[in-house]
């Protein structure tokens, strides 16, 4: 904030009751001004990054492909750990559709913050559970924590754009 003495180098202002009238009306008067209307009510927005978190999950521990990828954004970037960056949509349906046929997955995914500004989330969180390969009784404990970015679409619909995770150290 500028200092009330600048004001009274200003020969419009004479004395100090003059600058505090000034900034008085000049706070009045931006005040007045119509700013864009502001949401912050991001309790639906909660919900619906939830059902899509749920959704996820279901899709994972079936082992469905498609459910997996109905929430992911046509340029989805997808950084698993040791793995080279896959990008788009149709590269992760060709690394993840072979990958189901061998693997028996069991997870849950337990956020720990979702931070919402605008028309972005990005959502951390932890995954837990099993890793099994089809055919066999033994499974292997998985640890990982994560990081969902999430966009609206122009549409109004939250799509996941990016998903990073990392194996948590035993």
């Amino acid at each position: 904030m500028i200092a009330p003495e600048i004001y009274l180098s200003i020969p419009l202002f004479r004395t100090s009751k003059q600058v505090v009238l000034f900034v008085l009306a000049a706070a009045f008067f931006s005040g007045c001004s119509n700013p864009k209307e502001v949401n912050t009510d991001t309790s639906r927005d909660l919900e619906t990054i939830d059902l899509i978190r749920e959704r996820h999950v279901l899709g994972v521990n079936t082992t469905d492909v498609e459910m997996v990828l109905k929430d992911f954004s046509s340029d989805i970037i997808y950084l698993g750990p040791g793995l080279r960056p896959i990008e788009g949509k149709e590269a992760l349906r060709e690394f993840i559709a072979p990958l189901y046929e061998i693997i028996l997955p069991r997870i849950e995914m337990t956020p720990r913050d979702i931070n919402i500004k605008d028309d972005v989330a990005i959502e951390w969180g932890l995954i837990n559970g099993t890793m099994g390969q089809v055919g066999s009784d033994s499974t292997q404990n998985i640890h990982f924590k994560y990081i969902f970015v999430y966009e609206r679409s122009s549409g109004g619909e939250w799509l996941i754009t990016r998903d990073i995770y990392n194996e948590i150290a035993d």
